[in-house]
């Protein structure tokens, strides 16, 4: 069945370009903030050069490229509606730096903050996935989320890590209800 992403529930789980998709929040901005259900194929760096910095990484050129790209191609909307909404993530690194600023994008990453935040929604998965906050500038160790649910980290160019994408999606679209 298909409705409106605004009308479904925080914390539900929808379809969207043939993907699963959980709903943190709804937001003002008339977006809805989403992450997706399950890891994407393969494990990935957070950067190959080993740069903790979310504005300079491989992964994210990849989400933000290739990624959205076939994302929206399997998304169907109205002709000109935005589907997918920027996204402004605060790259205040874990120790409290705020030398990355900040970055916008369409694809992102969860932070500490918001994994934090939205914690008892998440279920258990069987691999590690990145965050977007970085330990600190003085080191290369990018957050990820240990299989237990826990904060850990690890070296940005370390290749065995998940990826669940977070996107703020218009919340006009329509999405299968699961």
């Amino acid at each position: 069945m298909k409705q409106e992403l605004r009308s479904c529930k925080e914390g539900s789980t929808v379809t969207i370009g043939g993907q699963k998709w959980q709903i943190l929040s709804h937001l003002e901005n008339g977006g809805t903030f989403c992450i997706r259900k399950n890891l994407l194929d393969g494990y990935r760096t957070f950067d190959r050069d080993n740069c903790n910095d979310w504005k300079k990484s491989s992964l994210r050129k990849y989400l933000n490229g290739e990624y959205k790209e076939k994302l929206l191609s399997e998304i169907q909307a109205d002709e000109g509606v935005e589907i997918i909404l920027d996204t402004t993530q605060d790259l205040t690194t874990d120790d409290g730096l705020k030398d990355y600023g900040s970055s916008t994008d369409n694809v992102v990453l969860l932070t500490c903050e918001q994994y934090r935040k939205y914690r008892h929604l998440f279920d258990k998965l069987d691999a590690w996935w990145w965050l977007i906050t970085a330990d600190s500038t003085i080191n290369h160790f990018a957050r990820l989320v240990h299989t237990d649910g826990s904060l850990y980290h690890d070296y940005a160019c370390i290749g065995s890590s998940g990826v669940r994408p977070a996107c703020t999606f218009n919340s006009s679209i329509l999405v299968e209800v699961a």
